[in-house]
């Protein structure tokens, strides 16, 4: 179910009363509830530093695994859409921190409902899996060392991995006799995020770089990266290389290695939306000096 108040757009998902319901009659609609109110100080961490950093908060969803946020960081820099992704776990750490001093001379329940849970969030969510904190925080590493697509293909590639051993996993168990089938179940829920998101994390690539064009015409001066290329590069091996933060520049040789061009990566982007990735760059000079 969605609806809007004013520019927010908030999701309620139908499954969401369902997993309630199973919740109660499983008798664990306490552990489940405690565990939903720490999911969401979790994504309330980023959120509030979002909110610090000008993010605009543009969705609001709420799941069966808790609350969602969808924020905005395409006009960040790499180190604050880091900060921002590391936050919510930092919540989950500080918590986890905060009740083992409560916890001197208490009983089990506090580790059972607030101190476990609260380590194992902080601890998963910054694997490298998409599309958990830990996966975006290793694209945001990544990217000025790799470009957009490689990163995000790594980060897909591991998050298909992680799974597949935590389907592993969880089969051995149910085979020694212990039957929890929730390995098994995030295991999937892993292998069909990844590829339902696939189209999704080609979007934020182009979106990024979009965005970094508006945030050029707006601010005036960004840092340059200068990257220098042989001509028989096809340009989409050269867009693999580009990065979120810096606008490049790009020196194109000859096999000689003599200067044949020097071109922005806007004229690279306007020749793949002219013709396609698999154009060569020798292809592209050629037919900007015949223009």
């Amino acid at each position: 179910m969605k609806f809007r108040i004013k520019r927010l757009e908030i999701y309620i998902s139908y499954l969401l009363p369902a997993v309630i319901f199973a919740a109660i009659l499983a008798g664990r609609f306490l552990e489940y509830l405690v565990l939903l109110l720490l999911i969401t100080l979790h994504e309330a961490g980023h959120i509030l530093y979002a909110n610090l950093l000008g993010c605009r908060i543009h969705s609001i969803s709420f799941l069966p695994v808790g609350l969602n946020a969808g924020i905005d960081t395409g006009k960040l820099s790499h180190r604050c859409r880091i900060a921002v992704n590391i936050s919510g776990p930092l919540v989950n750490g500080v918590l986890f921190i905060s009740g083992l001093l409560i916890a001197k001379d208490s009983n089990g329940a506090i580790y059972d409902f607030f101190i476990y849970p609260n380590l194992y969030l902080a601890v998963f969510n910054i694997l490298p899996i998409w599309p958990l904190d830990g996966s975006k925080i290793l694209q945001d590493l990544l990217l000025a060392r790799t470009g957009l697509l490689f990163a995000t293909g790594l980060i897909r590639a591991l998050s298909a991995i992680l799974a597949i051993i935590l389907i592993a996993a969880g089969a051995v168990l149910i085979v020694v006799g212990s039957l929890n089938l929730s390995l098994i179940v995030i295991g999937g829920y892993i292998l069909y995020a990844v590829r339902s998101e696939k189209i999704e994390m080609a979007y934020l690539d182009i979106k990024n770089i979009l965005n970094r064009r508006s945030h050029l015409k707006k601010k005036k001066m960004l840092p340059a990266r200068v990257i220098v290329v042989l001509q028989s590069v096809s340009l989409g091996e050269l867009i693999k290389a580009l990065d979120f933060d810096n606008f490049h520049i790009i020196h194109i040789l000859d096999d000689s290695f003599a200067l044949v061009k020097t071109i922005t990566e806007q004229e690279a982007m306007d020749g793949m939306m002219r013709c396609n990735a698999s154009v060569t760059l020798k292809e592209l000079v050629d037919g900007i000096m015949q223009e």
